[in-house]
């Protein structure tokens, strides 16, 4: 595995705990892996963020295929089956075809990496300034100076606010007063107001519009 140094409680990432040092390579410094959790709830990621031992997955590794699908052997048994029968068909691109949207809808985080043995594991802690710039907070990181810095895009007005992203993609002036780590998101369907930490509660708010009349607006 490949670690970031972690700069926020994210709970966007997995968090990887590493152990002791087991060797070097190319001058780094090679750690014992002890457990990955992914998307950990905000108590978690604060814990983690304030514990040395934990870095930010990038979700780099160095290893080989067949080590891989011996793992979706042991830990995802029916998976496993329906990818050899991809690899080993005449017809690739039928066989994927057929077969793919029987595979369960699960994270490679929450299939296998979470299950890893704490043996025969390494870690590489790096400091790269790497984002997961998919997240919200991360773009709100990205495009600002330091944590407290507001970040605006579109006809905006903010007073006495700190630590908040704020984005009007109408044409309405938008006005926001004593905002503190807050996140809002004005468009033409929706609006959107939560706090940071509330962002991943996101994607599961939208799944939940599948199916209804407003499954248009995700």
């Amino acid at each position: 595995f490949i670690g970031q140094k972690p700069r926020f409680a994210n709970q966007n990432v997995g968090w990887i705990q590493k152990g002791e040092i087991i060797g070097k390579m190319g001058g780094l410094e090679l750690f014992q892996f002890k457990k990955l959790k992914y998307r950990p709830k905000l108590s978690q990621a604060e814990d983690f963020f304030g514990d040395e031992h934990y870095v930010w997955n990038l979700g780099y590794f160095v290893t080989t295929p067949a080590y891989l699908l011996e793992k979706f052997k042991k830990y995802v048994p029916d998976m496993y089956e329906n990818l050899i029968k991809i690899i080993t068909a005449e017809n690739y691109d039928k066989s994927l075809e057929e077969l793919y949207p029987k595979f369960e809808k699960i994270s490679f985080d929450d299939a296998i990496l979470e299950k890893f043995p704490g043996t025969g594991i390494s870690v590489i802690s790096v400091d790269i300034g790497w984002s997961d710039i998919g997240a919200w907070e991360a773009l709100k990181e990205a495009l600002s100076d330091n944590e407290d810095e507001n970040v605006t895009k579109g006809d905006v007005m903010i007073e006495d606010s700190r630590d908040t992203l704020v984005f009007n993609y109408t044409k309405q002036l938008l006005v926001g007063i004593d905002l503190s780590e807050m996140l809002v998101i004005v468009t033409e369907d929706v609006i959107l107001v939560c706090p940071k930490t509330s962002v991943p509660k996101i994607k599961k708010l939208v799944e939940s519009l599948a199916g209804t009349p407003r499954e248009h607006l995700t």
